[in-house]
């Protein structure tokens, strides 16, 4: 007779051990969960996040170089936070009627300076954009110099360039010192004794009223630390071609340094000796002229080097073609 051992008992599994990842930490928009298309002036709503966080969180519209959109209204306005289980917030937000483009917007939630994982965002299409792009207006040198400190008798001729609003768009008007002076395409005036700073203000006015305002510094000094530089240099005729034998003349304007300039010019043209002269003028000068002999298909290029009688570091010198048919 033969005998066997019982069946053992059956016994409890070891317990396993199970990690989970972290809860991962992150606002996110629930409504809606994708992107939104929308005109200038519409008020979307019922927009809804959820977040793991109880703090502050931010809600801005930024355009495609990641810029905030200005003119929206966020309500209830930031700082947003979300309440209740598991937290939410909503809200709506009300796009500007005018200066807007068709194109992508980004609507983002974030918790502000929290990178990464605080931040969320989803895409807004704005299409139907009728309004002009805001009114700007942006003095610029005609021929100059740039903004900058110059050595006193300096001579400042500026212009200006306007855009968006509604054209035409009227005469600019030119203020000094918050002083109305003048009105016109072009303001010039000649710094005064060493130590003065003037403050430059061109006004533009559009068709529908709108207006924008622009403002540029200038200060006078016996010793500019404005770089010495060479403004323009061009040549007449300044046609793409001269035939053999033209005589071309050459116009500089110079900048900074002490003011004290002494320039060199160079035909290209093999042989020829160079011109030289000295100025103290701010505005265009004759820097030379030669005669071009060819031969037909030929290209010289001509060059102006500067310095000044203080030792500044010079430019570097410019050039320009000049091509014998």
């Amino acid at each position: 007779m033969s005998t066997s051992s019982p069946d053992p008992l059956p016994t409890a599994p070891a317990p396993r051990v199970v990690f989970r990842a972290p809860l991962r930490v992150c606002p996110r928009w629930d409504t809606p969960p994708n992107g939104i298309t929308a005109a200038p002036g519409d008020t979307i709503s019922g927009l809804t996040f959820s977040s793991n966080l109880s703090v502050d969180h931010e809600v801005v519209l930024l355009n495609s170089m990641g810029l905030p959109v200005s003119g929206v209204v966020i309500t209830p306005p930031n700082p947003q936070r979300p309440t209740g289980t598991p937290p939410t917030k909503t809200l709506s937000l009300t796009l500007p009627s005018t200066g807007l483009a068709d194109g992508n917007y980004y609507l983002q939630v974030r918790v502000p300076g929290s990178p990464g994982d605080y931040t969320h965002t989803i895409e807004v299409f704005v299409e139907g954009a009728t309004g002009p792009m805001p009114l700007e207006v942006h003095i610029v040198p005609m021929p100059g110099p740039a903004p900058g400190t110059y050595p006193p008798g300096t001579w400042v001729v500026l212009g200006t360039t306007t855009t968006g609003g509604v054209p035409p768009y009227s005469t600019p008007t030119w203020a000094l010192n918050g002083t109305p002076i003048s009105s016109g395409t072009t303001f010039s005036f000649q710094l005064g004794a060493s130590g003065n700073t003037y403050h430059v203000t061109a006004t533009v006015t559009d068709s529908a009223g709108a207006s924008d305002s622009d403002t540029v510094d200038y200060t006078s000094s016996s010793s500019p630390s404005t770089p010495l530089q060479i403004v323009s240099f061009r040549r007449v005729p300044n046609t793409l071609s001269v035939a053999p034998g033209t005589t071309v003349n050459f116009f500089a304007t110079f900048a900074g340094g002490n003011g004290n300039y002494q320039y060199q010019t160079t035909s290209g043209v093999t042989g020829d000796p160079p011109q030289t002269g000295t100025t103290t003028s701010t505005g265009e000068v004759p820097v030379g002229s030669f005669v071009y002999p060819g031969p037909a298909g030929v290209t010289y290029t001509a060059t102006i080097s500067l310095s000044d009688t203080a030792g500044t570091t010079p430019p570097l010198p410019v050039g320009i073609p000049v091509t014998v048919t």
